[in-house]
């Protein structure tokens, strides 16, 4: 079983940063020379679903990983950036209805003359077919769900963004390496590409 799904869109916005001070020199402060750790912590959920003509009449299958805190751990230094992400030991919800899940996010942002461009590859393995008791004989109400831990479902996601203001710099929005010292604004154009997959390993 395996499938993919690509979107690409293109839109054109207007962006600003805000600060509290005034300068007579550039609108930002940047530490080029700095390396720049930085850590965040939070969940990764990435349910999806299936819709088709399958045995027992049911068309829609809904399959939930087991949620898991996530760790990310990143690495910043001049224009470019890097963050791995990863699941800690523990799982929200009881192993015995979602079985285990495992994950990995890779993400790099980088700048390049007027662009910026935020690239985020995931991998998502174990899953749960819930309530799959309604179609599946072997199992019931007290069970309901079918466990499927060799099912895996991976994206890459690219968005990139032209800036027209040349004062206009990501890493000072992002406030990781730099910081905006007073107003400033650009019309920006954005370009997004999606790439999903699902099969079984």
């Amino acid at each position: 079983m395996k499938n993919w799904i690509l979107f690409f869109f293109m839109i054109a916005c207007v962006g600003s940063s805000h600060s509290q001070e005034k300068l007579d020199s550039l609108p930002y402060t940047l530490y080029k020379e700095r390396v720049v750790l930085f850590s965040d912590l939070g969940f990764n959920a990435a349910p999806f679903k299936l819709k088709d003509n399958f045995n027992g009449g049911e068309t829609t299958l809904k399959f939930k990983h087991n949620l898991r805190l996530a760790l990310g751990l990143g690495v910043m230094y001049k224009w470019f950036s890097l963050r791995i992400g990863f699941g800690l030991p523990g799982t929200l919800r009881p192993k015995s209805r979602f079985g285990k899940s495992r994950f990995t996010d890779l993400g790099i942002n980088f700048n390049f003359k007027k662009t910026f461009w935020d690239i985020d590859a995931r991998s998502y393995s174990g899953y749960t077919i819930v309530d799959a008791y309604k179609w599946n004989d072997t199992l019931n109400k007290l069970n309901p769900n079918l466990i499927r831990s060799d099912t895996r479902a991976t994206s890459l996601s690219v968005n990139a963004w032209y800036f027209r203001n040349d004062n206009f710099k990501m890493p000072a929005v992002l406030g990781k390496v730099g910081h905006y010292t007073r107003p400033e604004g650009t019309w920006y154009f954005k370009g997004t590409l999606n790439l999903f997959g699902i099969g079984n390993e």
